[in-house]
Order: structure tokens, then C-alpha cells, then sequence
């Protein structure tokens, strides 16, 4: 899959997928376009794997993981300038997320828990939609592993919360089949 094949919007509709895909076209040539593009989905139906995007290249996925930081960073660098180009899509990738996820805010951590479940649903996992939020809106390192330790565990309550929704649903549906199934009595 070379890159300039890849150069369709992503297949999500969602306005975060859709600024980031704008920033890494603005932003980014041959392979690290292709490797921001497979590793967030911007062109395919699902985001893949580092492993995955290092093996199709030949680099490690270590290497890949790289690549996706300085990418990132260099993201980061343009669209944080004091003055942005107007219409310059890092700025406004930048911009978005931090006013969807009320900046200074005391939710704020919710805010993105919301978005990444609303609008980086393809992802491989949520964490990985996480790990980008957070990384956009300026986390680093132990700041942004107590983020993601928060939101993962909030992840994983929601989790256990739909199945016991689901275990609760088809105990009521096996009950109610229980009942019309019982003779009445005259």
C-alpha cells in the first residue's frame, strides 16, 4: 500500500478524523503519511497494528512507534505557533480538540473520554484514541500515564457496566419466556 494511493478522506465521519487526515495530508510525505494514516485509519477501514505497519515497510515496530512520536511532535510544533498559518489543519486539529474538551476544565478528563468513544471509534482500541487526545492536548509522560490510567479504568467500568446491561436484558427476556410458558391456573 503505498501512500499516494491512500490520499481519500477517512472513512469515519467525524470532525476529529477529519482534521487529523487535513493535518497529516498538510503535514507529512511518503512514509510518515502512510505510517500516521494506517496507524490512526485515516484511509482504511480500521487503524493497524505497529507491528503490522513495520513489517509492510521494514522497519521494527519500535521504530514505527518513533516515527509516530517525532510525527506527532512535529504536529504539535506547527500547530502550536503563536500566529498559525490561517487554515494551517494542525492549528485546527489543535484548536478542536481543546475546545471539545474544555480546556482548564475540572471534566476535562470526561471531555475526552466522550470524544475518543464518539469520534475514534475505528481505532484499534480506545486507548490508542486516548494515548492521541492526550498527547495533542500536551500531556507527557507520567502526566499523561495517570490520564490514561484514569480513563482506562473508566473504560473498563463502562465495559462491565454494558454486560451486566446485557446479562440483565437476556435474563429478562429468559423470564418473561419462563412466564408465558407456565400454565395458568383457572
Amino acid at each position: 500500500m503505498n501512500a499516494s494511493a491512500l490520499a481519500s478522506p477517512p472513512p469515519p465521519e467525524s470532525t476529529l478524523s477529519e482534521l487529523l487526515f487535513s493535518a497529516v495530508q498538510d503535514s507529512f510525505d511518503g512514509r510518515d503519511r502512510e505510517i500516521m494514516e494506517r496507524r490512526f485509519g485515516l484511509v482504511a477501514d480500521r487503524a493497524q497494528t505497529l507491528q503490522v505497519i513495520g513489517d509492510s515497510i521494514g522497519v521494527s515496530r519500535e521504530r514505527v512507534r518513533q516515527l509516530i512520536q517525532r510525527n506527532l511532535r512535529r504536529m504539535l510544533a506547527r500547530g502550536g505557533r503563536r500566529t498559525p498559518r490561517v487554515g494551517d489543519a494542525c492549528a485546527e486539529l489543535l484548536q478542536y480538540v481543546r475546545t471539545t474538551t474544555a480546556h482548564d476544565s475540572p471534566d476535562r478528563l470526561d471531555k475526552v473520554y466522550e470524544l475518543v468513544v464518539r469520534e475514534l471509534s475505528h481505532l484499534r482500541s480506545y486507548e490508542q484514541g486516548f494515548e492521541l487526545v492526550l498527547y495533542l492536548l500536551g500531556y507527557r509522560d507520567s502526566a499523561r500515564a495517570a490520564a490514561l490510567a484514569v480513563l482506562a479504568a473508566r473504560l473498563r467500568e463502562a465495559e462491565h457496566q454494558r454486560a451486566r446491561d446485557a446479562l440483565t436484558a437476556r435474563l429478562n427476556q429468559r423470564l418473561a419466556t419462563l412466564l408465558v410458558q407456565l400454565p395458568t391456573r383457572s
